[in-house]
């Protein structure tokens, strides 16, 4: 639309300053001469088309980007947690947490890689792990849409006889840990947190969220 006002414009003037031509005569000389009434009501005309085109282009850009946006947002990989469960019936044992994540998005999750750590901490108020580096040979998978998979997490120690007094008074508690990495189709890097709790000893039972700790892009 813009290129095509300017070109009216220029061929409009062109012809307003070119003389005729005739056979055997000639060409006289072209002067300047002023532009007429008709020819400014319609460089105006096609000033105010070119503004129109801008003003109509920017709404629609954005629009589009919207689009974009909530489109990506509906096919995008959503990978987390799903269930888990703690197995502490034989206490010479350190307890062992079963967790399962599910990838609830519509389009696969790329390079996914999951850690889960556990430890034996006040409740309230979970205790700080320290940052793990992850080695080189740490396996990923791809995770389709509506697939699951589990890993399973040990504690690094047998529970000692102060810390099942404290779970049984629940002024402990037994946390569980897990952060899941993946990249999406649409090659962003994704990641989700969580972290579980549970008072159990000496049975089978499941995991629950804690206040704080959970949370994903």
């Amino acid at each position: 639309m813009l290129v095509l006002s300017i070109l009216v414009v220029v061929t409009s003037t062109a012809r307003a300053q070119t003389p005729p031509i005739h056979p055997g005569v000639p060409p006289q000389e072209v002067r300047p001469t002023a532009a007429q009434p008709a020819e400014w009501w319609l460089v105006i005309l096609t000033g105010g088309l070119v503004a129109a085109t801008v003003l109509l282009v920017f709404p629609g850009l954005y629009q589009a980007f919207i689009a974009r946006s909530a489109a990506r947002q509906q096919l995008r990989a959503y990978v987390g947690f799903e269930e888990g469960s703690i197995n502490s019936t034989n206490l010479a044992l350190p307890p062992a947490a079963q967790i399962k994540i599910t990838n609830s998005g519509a389009t696969p999750a790329f390079d996914v890689f999951h850690r889960v750590r556990m430890a034996v901490g006040a409740f309230p108020g979970p205790p700080a792990l320290a940052d793990q580096t992850r080695a080189a040979t740490d396996g990923k998978s791809v995770l389709f849409p509506r697939v699951s998979t589990s890993t399973r997490a040990d504690l690094d120690h047998v529970l000692t006889a102060v810390e099942l007094a404290e779970l049984t008074a629940h002024t402990a508690a037994i946390y569980v840990y897990g952060e899941v990495t993946y990249r999406d189709a649409f090659r962003r890097q994704r990641r989700t947190y969580y972290r579980l709790m549970t008072f159990t000893t000496g049975t089978f039972g499941n995991l629950y969220f804690c206040n704080d700790g959970n949370n994903a892009d």
